[in-house]
């Protein structure tokens, strides 16, 4: 059986959290943390998570009754958004397949809780699924700002039953990314023109990224100037930048549309302004 997340965004803070659900669905083929993933997180702030809640089929999903269960939980797929990391505590990555069965204890008790071991970069942490619903199916876990940002996967899945007994199953994930969300005070680049074709000034201003260890919002260092050229956009400049985030850096060109830039990594999200013509 298959359990498939589609997002919506904007309902989440009142949908109530139930366990992980396994059950029938459509494949969902997002897999992105582009913008939209992105707004995902934002929306998510209200969350309340109750990690011992019922196991609940997803409304519309395939019946269980009369049909035989595993007595040990098995997982065959298991596929994962990357997240983005905005805020100190929790943040929360949609989960976007999951199939199998969740299994059942000796004596047919359901599961109650499913749980995870996750590894970010070299170091592996302990983490419940979580599901809610209202008027669309999306499932999810936490990951703490602590554990870090980059490369990350799932390494095994426990499903834990109302007797108290438990079943692991070992099954990979694929590997996604957790990376630190960019923001800056001017979404339009602060670019001054003077005397069109010769003169430009640059001015980034509030250009920060999310700092995992301390939960906060820290100077990038740096911002690159770029222009657009022949259909692509080319590098001019990295603009340094103070603790506050901003910068100043000024240059004789020519008419061009130029833009502020930070480039998507394994461990931050990137970010960039809209363009300029002058």
């Amino acid at each position: 059986m298959r359990m498939t997340t589609l997002a919506r965004g904007g309902a989440v803070s009142t949908a109530a959290v139930l366990a992980l659900t396994l059950t029938s669905g459509p494949a969902n083929a997002d897999s992105d943390d582009s913008a939209s993933l992105r707004a995902k997180a934002t929306a998510s702030q209200g969350l309340t998570n109750t990690g011992g809640s019922e196991w609940a089929p997803v409304a519309g999903g395939k019946s269980t009754a009369n049909v035989k269960t595993p007595s040990v939980v098995i997982i065959d797929k298991l596929r994962i958004a990357s997240g983005v990391l905005f805020r100190d505590g929790s943040n929360s990555v949609q989960i976007l397949e999951i199939n199998g069965e969740p299994g059942s204890s000796t004596g047919g008790q359901p599961p109650v809780k499913t749980a995870f071991t996750l590894k970010v970069g070299d170091k592996t942490h302990r983490g419940v699924l979580y599901k809610y619903d209202e008027g669309a199916d999306v499932s999810y876990f936490d990951t703490k700002s602590g554990w870090g940002s980059g490369k990350a996967q799932i390494l095994a899945t426990t499903v834990t039953y109302a007797d108290g007994t438990s079943s692991t199953d070992g099954t990979d994930s694929n590997v996604f990314y957790l990376r630190r969300a960019v923001k800056t005070s001017d979404p339009a680049a602060k670019i001054s023109f003077y005397s069109p074709g010769t003169k430009v000034k640059v001015q980034p201003r509030g250009w920060k990224v999310f700092k995992p260890s301390s939960g906060k919002y820290v100077s990038l260092g740096k911002v690159r100037l770029q222009y657009r050229k022949s259909g692509s956009w080319k590098t001019l400049k990295s603009i340094k930048l103070d603790s506050r985030g901003n910068g100043s850096y000024t240059f004789k060109a020519p008419t061009r549309t130029y833009r502020l830039y930070v480039p998507k990594t394994s461990n931050v999200l990137g970010n960039s302004t809209t363009s300029v013509t002058g």
